[in-house]
């Protein structure tokens, strides 16, 4: 008798899905694998076969050991101090304890522990038979399978996904006697329906592959894999061309059957001018068939299908596989010739009519916010607004065509399709079919700059509005795809080059929702109570720091994927995300670098010295030694060669650094991760040091305003909402009047609250700088300043001319205003001196409204009627006025009244 046997343990079923199939017969290899381990009994795990058909799953273990090993018991007893008294004589518990052992008081051992002495008694137990334990190893596997919706069968109350027919459970020759859904083991199975009706008899586990092969059953998946692409491959040959063999097809294929063959068929010529997705949709996704391609990979009027038999009469089937494809495909070309008849713009008004989401509006409404967004993103990506408006106008049109509402999975390809039928721009329809890129896991990002830009919109806008709504993913349960969406996001900002300042559009996305559900959103996230409804839109640009910063986190926690997906640990991710930079493709930059350094020799030595001096230096500073203050480096204390060659070895390095870190390069070399950096966006920069534009044009440095504002060395600006908004902190000469300084000013500080504070605390110095220059007051403006231009505005105008507001103070700044609020609407100026006035002592004044108010006010003195006689003096009380005029000269009011003050 030998200590090893092979097990096989097959359950025989109706046909099962062929999606949930394979998850069946894994399961029960891994579940068998476990309780065989858990139970001590050895077996050749890595030899296990998971074999399964669409009417049977079943599992081959290899050298099952016949036995468990010996088990060795120890059992402790009382303590030898206290069973043994000082007559050497046992206790009444030491004589009860070795009774209960079934020994004499002589045979127990002693264990001397850290803890003392005591008695114990140790014994083998012999392991149980695999025999014995197996069958109920059996049934706790299938009852624990993954089932989506079981079913019962008969008058029987148990359920399975299919009526079960069958059971094997043999360990070597021997059937174990097992039971489940009433059917008992045996070692009786059936062959292919058609092919082998009769039953077939299992001698020994090593021979069912074999008997089932004999019977017209494939049991290998891999083996009828292969039978699959092998028949399929050479049906495409006879017919001229080459199959189109997606992977997924083939495993769907192959668990619905159990003999695959081969039929070679054709599609009628007349529905070849149907778009090719359509084709291959209808013959792929709906009748499990494989495309025939010519060899420039044309599609051909040829298709293979795949029965589960081997006929005598293959034109038969032929006949029946073409039958039903051509249906199909005549309702295609009649929806396709319908869908034509109309313009694609036309849809975009009855998007209205369907519902995206209860809280966030219909369609249309989504794609409003995807073009306010795609106005934003495109100058980033070198893209014109209104090329890119065009093209999110049209992102959605095609879900209202007849082709997709018949075929779904084609939303995208017909938008395409159509708009270039239609005479469209050709980016413009690209960006259509790329808006919806990456489609899934490891499909390319958008390759146009228009489909980039939309990928990137539609995504903002989905995880704003649903992180909005309060249906962010939760453990495994994502319905709207939001991972998917942000890794989208992720991808196309780095792949692409693009560098966009994540914060600050994500913030433009969450305005962009709705009203009512951002009211809540924020009040949620931030906890604050709205008692006023007029509060929301003042204070939104306050309260969207934590949901930018959620919204922030969930893409930065997808990225962490997609880098261990390229083989980054933890570690060098946690490094660079510490940092939190708001560019993705800077962080992309940074992670390389980061990475490159950990591959050099001296890494590990040099951030142990780190982490020393990092440590020194926090110790010095809770003694209360200033380091800072104790000067530059004491060169004449330095003695040892390496300490006198560090310290100018640092300067040079530090010089070097530098124009590396202003130009981004912060790793030469190749790619560790192998990703080419591909063309996209560029980041806009500007050199404040030598007075240097992004344009070429150059300005003379003020050394005043570098000194008391500290200039970076390295300002980069960004391309947002179709403006160009320079960097804050320019220099005061390059300021030829308070409207542009105020355009500066406003740049990337908008939507941060705090940087928002520093820059209108710098607008109020520097207006009080130019004011005194222009007094003659300053001594450190050598030359005389520039004159401000002034256009006077007409007294007259009966335009709507704008609204005034003033309040008690100014929350971001501090500075004190008048506490008068005028609403001016279809007036002249002269009239909305006569408005009445109403308080408004809990309304909230933007700190940009004050910056323009003071650089309007001063650059436009035919505006003095509509202010109060109180001037704006910095720190004493300001009268604030915005004209907001149709016909006034000031644009850039106009757009910070629409995208930042939201009144």
């Amino acid at each position: 008798m030998t200590n090893t046997a092979d097990l096989l343990v097959e359950l025989l079923c109706e046909e099962l899905p062929a999606k949930a199939v394979a998850d069946l017969a894994n399961g029960l290899r891994t579940g068998l694998s476990e309780r065989l381990s858990k139970a001590g009994i050895a077996h050749a795990t890595a030899n296990a076969k998971t074999l399964w058909t669409p009417r049977r799953i079943a599992v081959l273990i290899p050298d099952v050991a016949m036995a468990q090993p010996e088990q060795t018991l120890e059992r402790r007893g009382p303590a030898v101090a206290a069973a043994v008294g000082a007559d050497g004589a046992p206790s009444k518990a030491l004589i009860g304890f070795a009774q209960s052992c079934g020994v004499a008081v002589e045979a127990l051992e002693k264990l001397e522990t850290d803890k003392g002495a005591w008695f114990v008694h140790r014994s083998t137990k012999p392991g149980a038979l695999t025999a014995d334990v197996l069958p109920a190893m059996v049934v706790e596997t299938i009852q624990a399978l993954p089932l989506g919706k079981p079913m019962r069968w008969g008058s029987n109350e148990f359920a399975f996904l299919r009526p079960v027919h069958g059971l094997i459970v043999l360990l070597g020759e021997t059937v174990l006697p097992t039971q489940i859904y009433g059917i008992a083991s045996g070692r009786r199975t059936r062959g292919h329906r058609f092919h082998h009706a009769g039953e077939v008899v299992i001698a020994r586990p090593s021979e069912y592959i074999g008997a089932l092969l004999a019977a017209k059953v494939i049991v290998d998946p891999q083996a009828r894999r292969e039978r699959v692409r092998a028949e399929v491959s050479a049906a495409a040959i006879q017919q001229g061309g080459v199959a189109r063999l997606p992977e997924d097809l083939i495993d769907e294929v192959s668990n619905l059957t159990e003999y695959p063959c081969a039929i070679a068929c054709s599609i009628p010529t007349e529905f070849m001018r149907l778009p090719p997705a359509v084709i291959v949709t209808t013959i792929e996704t709906h009748q499990r068939f494989f495309p025939v391609l010519d060899p420039a990979g044309e599609l051909t009027p040829y298709f293979v299908g795949v029965a589960n038999i081997e006929s005598r009469d293959p034109n038969e089937i032929r006949k029946g596989y073409e039958r039903v494809v051509r249906p199909r495909l005549s309702d295609a070309a009649f929806f396709f010739d319908q869908d034509l008849k109309q313009p694609l713009a036309e849809n975009v008004e009855a998007l209205k009519t369907v519902t995206y989401q209860q809280k966030l509006g219909s369609v249309h409404d989504k794609t409003s916010r995807v073009i306010a967004l795609a106005r934003a993103v495109a100058p980033a990506v070198d893209v014109d607004p209104d090329l890119a408006e065009a093209a999110a106008f049209l992102s959605k049109a095609d879900l209202l065509t007849r082709v997709v509402g018949e075929f779904p999975e084609l939303q995208g390809h017909m938008g395409r399709t159509y708009a270039l039928a239609q005479g469209q721009p050709e980016a413009v329809a690209v960006a259509l079919d790329e808006v919806y890129a990456p489609r899934q896991s490891g499909a390319p990002i958008a390759a146009t700059p228009v489909g980039r830009v939309l990928a990137i919109a539609e995504r903002l806008d989905t995880l704003a509005g649903i992180f909005a709504v309060g249906l962010k993913p939760t453990g495994n349960k994502d319905p709207f795809a939001l991972r998917r969406a942000a890794l989208g996001l992720a991808r196309t900002l780095i792949e692409s080059g693009i560098r966009l300042d994540l914060p600050q559009i994500l913030e433009l996305a969450v305005l962009g929702v709705p009203p009512q559900s951002l009211k809540d959103y924020l009040a949620k996230i931030a906890n604050v109570v709205f008692y006023d409804a007029n509060m929301l839109g003042k204070l939104a640009d306050q309260l969207t720091a934590p949901a930018v910063n959620e919204l922030y986190e969930f893409i930065l926690e997808r990225t962490r994927a997609y880098y261990t997906d390229a083989g980054i640990t933890g570690d060098v991710f946690e490094a660079v995300a510490a940092r939190r930079p708001h560019d993705l493709v800077d962080f992309d930059r940074r992670l390389k670098a980061v990475l490159a350094f950990k591959q050099l020799t001296p890494c590990a030595s040099l951030a142990a010295a780190n982490k020393r001096i990092r440590n020194i230096l926090r110790k010095a500073a809770e003694g209360g030694i200033d380091v800072a203050a104790l000067g530059p480096v004491d060169t004449e204390r330095l003695h040892h060669d390496a300490e006198k060659g560090a310290v100018p070895g640092h300067r040079r390095s530090r010089t070097r650094r530098r124009p590396a870190l202003r130009r981004r390069s912060l790793c030469r070399g190749a790619d560790p991760i192998g990703r080419s950096a591909g063309t996209g966006g560029r980041l806009l920069r500007r050199r404040h040091g030598d007075g240097r534009r992004a344009g070429g044009a150059r300005q003379p440095p003020c050394p005043a305003a570098a000194a008391e504002h500290a200039v970076p060395a390295d300002s980069g600006y960004f391309v947002v909402g179709g403006v160009e908004h320079r960097a804050r902190a320019r220099s005061y000469n390059s300021c030829e009047s308070p409207r542009r300084m105020c355009r500066s000013v406003l740049a990337r500080d908008a939507f941060d609250l705090p940087r928002l504070r520093r820059t209108a605390s710098r607008a109020s110095a520097l207006l009080q700088f130019r004011r005194k220059s222009t007094q003659g007051q300053n001594p450190q403006v050598a030359s005389a300043p520039r004159p401000i231009a002034t256009t006077p505005v007409r007294e007259s105008s009966t335009r709507p001319i704008g609204i005034i507001i003033s309040t008690k103070a100014s929350i971001f700044t501090g500075v004190p205003v008048s506490s008068k609020t005028k609403l001016c609407g279809e007036m002249s100026i002269t009239r909305a001196r006569k408005t009445s006035a109403r308080r408004s002592a809990s309304a909230r004044f933007s700190p940009v409204a004050a910056i323009f108010t003071s650089a309007i006010s001063r650059s436009r003195p035919g505006l003095s009627t509509a202010r109060s006689t109180t001037r704006c003096t910095g720190t004493r009380r300001i009268s604030c006025a915005l004209i907001w005029s149709i016909t006034s000269t000031v644009p850039l009011v106009t757009m910070v009244i629409r995208e930042v003050c939201f009144w």
